[in-house]
């Protein structure tokens, strides 16, 4: 039918009606560092579970029901009833965000735009959340990172892209969050238990910004080509041009932000 879309077919619309938040055990079963690559899951109820930095790669879910089930994460190849999703995505993110696309571009000129496009967002975010009271900015949203610990880690994803294009000595941030997953591999190297001021992260922040500012403005586009050597301390890093090293801090930069007005929204509403 033209100029009319149905959001959800009957039989899905009555299974969603159905749909009630699950009641939980009082000490449901926690799996941290499992290794549960090939296991089989079979006649199982998951409703309610939580996972947190997890691989489902190559994973393969049969005559399994996702109602009101939320996803964020990294998908690419994820085909569902037999349709792959991503594109699906990329449009609707597209439709949102117009230009978004042009985020990765390959030629000198466009990733300085691309790197103006990451620092206004995130000015325009950070002034937003400025607003709220420095509590606010602390806390977690569903264990999610707060605000700030977003902030931290991103200053080491930005001087982890510097390390690896321009200085290999260059020194961690002390007071950084790295990936859950790492934390123990950083533990001699940065301070966990770190709890910086709020205009101290921002301030940090912000020199960071001006440091890649200046390195993509004398870019040219050899210099994009050149290859430079994995990081040490990265285990999913590997050897890559400065242009796939600049993509890579790019898409960290933009799933954060994501993440960060996503709890924005829900600070907002408890403030």
């Amino acid at each position: 039918m033209t100029g009319s879309v149905t959001p959800l077919n009957p039989i899905a619309r009555y299974f969603r009606s159905l749909a009630r938040p699950p009641r939980l055990p009082r000490n449901p079963r926690e799996f941290t560092g499992a290794d549960l690559r090939g296991a089989r899951v079979v006649d199982s109820d998951l409703s309610g579970s939580s996972f947190r930095d997890v691989s489902f790669q190559y994973a393969r879910l049969r005559g399994v029901d996702f109602i009101n089930a939320e996803i964020w994460g990294g998908i690419s190849g994820l085909v569902v009833n037999g349709i792959e999703i991503e594109p699906l995505i990329e449009a609707e993110l597209e439709r949102r965000y117009p230009g978004r696309a042009a985020l990765f571009a390959s030629d000198p000129v466009g990733v300085r735009g691309a790197w103006r496009t990451i620092e206004n967002l995130w000015s325009a975010t950070v002034e937003r959340a400025s607003r709220l009271p420095e509590t606010a900015l602390r806390e977690r949203v569903h264990d999610e990172w707060s605000f700030l610990e977003t902030l931290r880690h991103l200053v080491m994803v930005d001087d982890g892209f510097l390390r690896q294009v321009v200085d290999r000595d260059r020194p961690i941030y002390g007071k950084g969050v790295p990936h859950t997953p790492q934390r123990e591999m950083f533990r001699a190297l940065i301070d966990l238990d770190a709890d910086p001021p709020a205009e101290e992260i921002i301030a940090t922040r912000e020199g960071r910004f001006a440091e890649v500012r200046t390195f993509v403005g004398q870019l040219d586009a050899a210099e994009l080509q050149r290859s430079c050597a994995r990081l040490p301390l990265d285990p999913a890093g590997m050897d890559m041009p400065v242009l796939y090293c600049f993509w890579r801090m790019l898409h960290e930069e933009w799933e954060h932000h994501s993440f960060a007005v996503r709890d924005l929204e829900v600070l907002e509403a408890r403030t």
